[in-house]
């Protein structure tokens, strides 16, 4: 079996909450949970007759809840609760960004950006051009937050969360996959088979680095924006120098994130190799 590539980690090596919103993956615990429950009760009715069972169930039962708090644990570190002024230094280093400005003070995703516009400036033009072009209609345009609230309702819509890292950087690696393979995706299917990905590695004692609530709001407020100017991108580039320009962009973006983005199918097992 081919092995599964970990989205959250390869935007970890860049970047360098359990959110209330019951998601795939806590849905699937609960109804195991609730499964063990009625065999449980079932069993109790005549004690004895399922050794097996019981002997397995004893055994597995604070494996499995240690796995759960692990991941639970993990998440509520990759959660920011927003910032106004982290948001407007976003916003700025972004317009600044893609108006081939220099940027004082930039996130790692930022940085990505500058290094992947320097051989692309094409793919920067055609991403500045999705909201105005220039650097003042641009800032405007971002601090207006339409972007952010259409892609806050889009994460919301499939049960996660915008201010989370996670679930952040996943929905961008999705669209990046799409684009870069000339694919639709079933939304749906790709963030359960990432989401479950990242909970089989939290899961299994892998924690993510330390990052403080204003490096991880910086990283993922910047990567939210860079997935809805690639998804409007993708949208309104009609010509074939367009949509070229646009995939050899965003396949830079995957590679300097550590992933190669045509080597790779994206499953209900997350993304695996070809």
């Amino acid at each position: 079996m081919k092995k599964a590539v970990s989205a959250i980690v390869l935007f970890f090596s860049v970047a360098g909450a359990a959110h209330a919103q019951v998601d795939y993956v806590g849905s699937w615990i609960g109804a195991n949970d609730f499964r063990r429950q009625i065999e449980r009760s079932q069993d109790n009715r005549d004690v004895g007759k399922h050794p097996k069972r019981e002997e397995a169930d004893a055994t597995s039962a604070p494996v499995i809840a240690n796995a759960d708090a692990a991941y639970l644990d993990a998440m509520r570190t990759l959660r920011h609760e927003p910032s106004t002024a982290v948001t407007r230094r976003v916003n700025a280093s972004m317009a600044d960004v893609l108006a081939g400005q220099p940027v004082q003070r930039s996130s790692s995703t930022i940085q990505l950006l500058e290094a992947c516009f320097s051989q692309h400036p094409e793919f920067r033009r055609l991403l500045a051009a999705q909201v105005g072009g220039t650097p003042d209609v641009m800032l405007g345009a971002l601090n207006a937050g339409v972007l952010q609230r259409r892609f806050r309702h889009r994460l919301e819509n499939y049960g996660y969360s915008a201010d989370n890292i996670a679930d952040v950087s996943n929905a961008f690696l999705i669209d990046a996959w799409a684009v870069v393979n000339g694919e639709n995706v079933d939304q749906a299917m790709a963030f359960r088979g990432l989401q479950a990905e990242l909970h089989r590695m939290l899961s299994d004692g892998q924690t993510p680095p330390p990052l403080s609530a204003e490096t991880r709001q910086e990283n993922t407020e910047a990567l939210a924006l860079l997935a809805m100017l690639v998804g409007a991108a993708r949208h309104n580039a009609r010509t074939p120098e367009d949509q070229a320009s646009l995939r050899a962009g965003v396949d830079d973006i995957g590679r300097r994130m550590g992933i190669e983005l045509r080597q790779v199918a994206l499953t209900e097992r997350g993304f695996v190799g070809r």
